[in-house]
């Protein structure tokens, strides 16, 4: 059973990355389309400023719930645009983890992370 038509606010686009090698073999990365239109819900959890690399950066923690049987990998991110501020802002999701809740084949739940 799908998710229900009310519940898909949000289309999503789903990017791959294709490792290939770049000058003297050092590995290089190109990001693509992989899924188009991808239909969802998107919801912030939670942000913090966070130091990495010796640099403070904003971290935010986000969950797509969408439809089950859809190749949605860990090596993939989600990009959409979020325009709850009024202003369209397009964001790059990096996805952590997918779940199939209780092995149902409902629906997926994406966890990802926003790294600004």
């Amino acid at each position: 059973m799908p998710l229900p038509s009310s519940f898909l606010t949000h289309s999503v686009t789903v990017q791959r990355k294709t490792d290939g090698a770049g000058d003297s073999n050092s590995p290089t990365g190109t990001w693509s389309n992989h899924l188009t239109g991808v239909l969802g819900r998107i919801r912030k959890l939670s942000g913090s400023e966070v130091v990495k690399y010796g640099r403070e950066q904003s971290q935010s923690s986000w969950i797509f719930d969408t439809d089950a049987g859809q190749d949605i990998t860990t090596k993939d991110r989600i990009q959409f645009t979020d325009d709850s501020t009024g202003t369209a802002t397009t964001r790059t999701l990096d996805i952590q983890d997918v779940t199939n809740p209780q092995q149902m084949g409902h629906h997926f739940v994406v966890f990802c992370d926003e790294n600004v």
